[in-house]
């Protein structure tokens, strides 16, 4: 009996040391992926940056103005993919779609899709149909 006691004991001492190493491990490649996700962007922000005071200097506002509208467009269809595809852990969501975006920003998409169906793109760069189908689910509240 003694045994079977010892037996059962161990199992449950490496099951907990397993699942807290689990989550332990998953929370800090969280946070290390997350840190890189922001930390990734920062030369391309600066060199962007660069661009359009380089620009601006030069007097080229068409050119800049341009490059904003499609930057708009990118990020309004990057915001709508990742809304639609949201992240999943082995194929189980641990969280309600609705908690992906907060008010505010649920009000800065809604003001650049507003932006946007007041002055379409020219280029063709973004759908108007994308821009309605985007304000209906954020009005639709």
């Amino acid at each position: 009996m003694k045994r079977v006691t010892e037996y059962v004991l161990w199992i449950i001492v490496f099951v907990s040391i397993s699942a807290t190493a689990f989550y332990c491990g998953g929370c800090i490649g969280f946070s290390q992926g997350y840190n890189y996700a922001i930390a990734k962007d920062a030369p391309y922000d600066a060199n962007t940056s660069v661009t359009v005071l380089k620009k601006i200097k030069d007097n080229e506002i068409e050119s800049i103005e341009d490059y904003f509208e499609k930057q708009l467009d990118n990020a309004i269809n990057r915001h709508w993919y990742h809304k639609q595809n949201p992240p999943v852990f082995y194929g189980v969501r641990f969280y309600d779609q609705s908690q992906l975006i907060d008010e505010n920003s649920k009000k800065m998409i809604i003001s650049a899709c507003e932006y946007r169906k007041e002055n379409p793109d020219q280029s063709g760069g973004m759908a108007l149909d994308r821009i309605e189908t985007i304000l209906n689910y954020y009005l639709k509240d």
